[in-house]
C-alpha cells in the first residue's frame, strides 16, 4: 500500500484490521478447516424452514478423499465443531431478517 502512495493512516488501519482477523490454527485444525471450506456449499436444508441443518457428511468424506486426507474420528469431530459454529452464525443471521 505504501508503494502505491496510500496514506499512513490507512496503512495503519488496514494493518490493525488484518492483525485482528488473523486466526491461528493447529495443523489438525487447518486440515479440518480446509475440508470444511471445500464442502461449504454442501449443506442439507430443512425442506420448509429454508434453514441449513448440517453438512452432507457423504460430501465431507468424498472431498477429504479427493484432498488425500483420511478422515478419522478426531478430524471428523473438528469438522463438526466448525460446522456447529457455522450453523450458529447462519441461524443468528436468519433471525435478524
Amino acid at each position: 500500500m505504501r508503494a502505491a502512495g496510500a496514506p499512513e493512516a490507512l496503512i495503519a488501519t488496514e494493518a490493525a484490521r488484518a492483525h485482528e482477523s488473523d486466526i491461528q490454527l493447529t495443523p489438525a485444525d487447518r486440515r479440518a478447516w480446509d475440508i470444511f471450506v471445500a464442502v461449504s456449499g454442501q449443506w442439507r436444508w430443512h425442506p420448509t424452514a429454508n434453514l441449513r441443518t448440517g453438512l452432507d457428511y457423504q460430501a465431507v468424506h468424498v472431498v477429504a478423499q479427493m484432498m488425500e486426507t483420511p478422515i478419522n474420528a478426531d478430524l471428523f469431530r473438528r469438522i463438526q465443531w466448525i460446522e456447529a459454529g457455522a450453523l450458529e452464525a447462519y441461524l443468528r443471521d436468519a433471525r435478524r431478517r
